[in-house]
C-alpha cells in the first residue's frame, strides 16, 4: 500500500485502524495489544505451505550482531 494513504504530513496526522472489535480480530492467534491498535507478530522464516519470509528477522539480527542471511 502507498504510505501516503497512512501518513498525512500536511495535517500532521497518522491514520490507524483499530483491530479490536474488527473483522480482522478473529484472524489473530493472540489478543491485540495497545488498546486494540496493535498486534504481536511472530516472524518465522519458513512456514508450511507459505513463502519464505526473511523480513524483519534478518535486518533485526544484523543490527543486534546475531547470525542472519543476506537477501
Amino acid at each position: 500500500m502507498d504510505r501516503k494513504r497512512f501518513i498525512d504530513v500536511e495535517n500532521q496526522k497518522i491514520l490507524l485502524a483499530k483491530i479490536e472489535g474488527s473483522e480482522q480480530e478473529q484472524d489473530l492467534t493472540e489478543k491485540s495489544t495497545c488498546g486494540g491498535y496493535a498486534r504481536i507478530h511472530h516472524f518465522k522464516r519458513q512456514i508450511k505451505d507459505w513463502i519464505n519470509d526473511p523480513l524483519p528477522i534478518d535486518p533485526a539480527n544484523k543490527y543486534f550482531g546475531l547470525p542472519y542471511n543476506e537477501p
